[in-house]
């Protein structure tokens, strides 16, 4: 009788670090029956986030913050839209708002916070009103300060 040995390779395994540390969630504002899906993902090198009423991505945004070379109180931020809506200044100022309070959360924690913000974003028009801008932003840095990488 022949017999055969196999030998069962074993696909590489991603290194621990190289797994983001995410959190996603299906949240309610207070006075709307809107559901808002949330998703931070911490990477090494970036911050994803997504922000959708409507279960997919919407517009990509990407915003990168650096300190000013004359004066390091003062922070610059570079905001572009990958994919989707160009001129949607609301998303603009969400991805910006978020990117700042990021940064501004790294360095308290003696980091660099120069990571880019990756921000997908598809907002209901009631959900980009002010009243609700800031308990969204506080809620994605309450969810990405839950995370550790």
């Amino acid at each position: 009788t022949a017999s055969t040995t196999r030998t069962m390779s074993t696909a590489p395994q991603p290194a621990t670090q190289s797994i983001p540390a995410s959190i996603s969630r299906e949240i309610k504002i207070k006075g709307s029956d809107i559901i808002t899906n949330l998703l931070v993902q911490k990477f090494v090198n970036r911050t994803f986030v997504v922000l959708t009423n409507y279960k997919r991505f919407g517009s990509i945004i990407q915003c990168e913050v650096e300190e000013s070379q004359v004066d390091k109180k003062t922070l610059n931020f570079h905001i572009q839209t990958l994919l989707g809506k160009h001129d949607d200044t609301v998303n603009e100022v969400f991805a910006r708002q978020i990117s700042e309070r990021i940064y501004r959360l790294e360095k308290e924690r003696g980091g660099l916070g120069k990571k880019p913000l990756l921000l997908g974003i598809a907002l209901k028009d009631d959900l980009r009103m002010p009243e609700n801008f800031k308990v969204l932003v506080d809620i994605v840095l309450s969810f990405y300060e839950s995370l550790d990488v």
